[in-house]
């Protein structure tokens, strides 16, 4: 597991890290970068005076979808955020190395606890597979809002967001609210029948999905992998027009690697 450590105080905390890979990060910079070359997990030190922080989370899963944060602070106040965020732990100074080695534990045991069980394809079209056979969804718009949220990279969507997106031509907008509440109801009910509802998340008319150990060819694309960067195929969840910025994203992606390919 590779494990980023976002701290003043990171060569300290590379210890409790073995034998895992630790990458200390001395920057916010720094540590946007190391995500984009892969990463698993990261110890985010939020406490006064150090350069962690939520919206740094936040940008670093942009750059690794499916990291999961280990939050380090000297006041408990932010403890609800980082659960919301997916943490494995939410440690609060100060705290013993057992302390530290067994919420690396944790979270070692979230990055592989449903590794290659839930996987995600978006290039062409999209659909969804659990244990390597195809999900039958029973409606097209709870589809579609899984579909949405898994553009969203994990960040949160607001019911409004989606609601403007995905219903834009609706009329009315208390029925299209009726709408999304139905659609989303019966999408849990969908992966609850596979066994996969736990990678839907709500909270106060706020949607996301929690990509830990989620496989998704788009999520390889953005981290830079070669065999996604060539198995793209010039469409991106093309039945959704929402999606177009994305699928514009990819091409651009895909022709600077050609380029760099071709120059080497």
């Amino acid at each position: 597991m590779r494990i980023l450590i976002v701290s003043k105080e990171a060569e300290e905390l590379a210890q409790a890290c073995a034998p895992n890979e630790a990458v200390c990060c001395q920057t916010q910079e720094e540590a946007v970068q190391k995500a984009g070359e892969g990463a698993d997990t990261v110890l985010l030190d939020t406490s006064r005076g150090e350069i962690g922080s939520a919206e740094l989370f936040c940008r670093l899963r942009t750059q690794a979808p499916g990291l999961i944060p280990v939050f380090l602070s000297d006041s408990p106040g932010q403890a609800m955020e980082a659960f919301r965020l997916g943490a494995a732990d939410y440690l609060v100074r100060p705290f013993t190395p057992v302390q530290l080695e067994n919420a690396i534990f944790r979270a070692e045991r979230l990055v592989g606890n449903q590794k290659g069980r839930i996987e995600i394809r978006t290039f062409g079209h999209f659909d969804l597979f659990v244990d390597g056979q195809p999900v039958a969804f029973s409606r097209q718009r709870s589809k579609e809002i899984l579909a949405y949220l898994v553009d969203r990279l994990g960040g949160v969507a607001t019911n409004q967001q989606i609601l403007t997106d995905l219903w834009e031509d609706e009329s009315c907008e208390k029925n299209a609210k009726n709408s999304l509440q139905t659609a989303f109801k019966t999408l849990r009910s969908d992966l609850a029948r596979v066994g996969a509802e736990q990678i839907l998340c709500s909270a106060r008319n706020q949607k996301w999905l929690d990509v830990r150990g989620v496989e998704c060819d788009y999520y390889r694309l953005l981290r830079g992998d070669e065999e996604a960067l060539k198995a793209f195929p010039g469409q991106y969840m093309a039945e959704y027009s929402w999606a177009e910025p994305s699928n514009a994203n990819c091409i651009r992606l895909k022709v600077q690697y050609e380029k760099e390919h071709d120059r080497k």
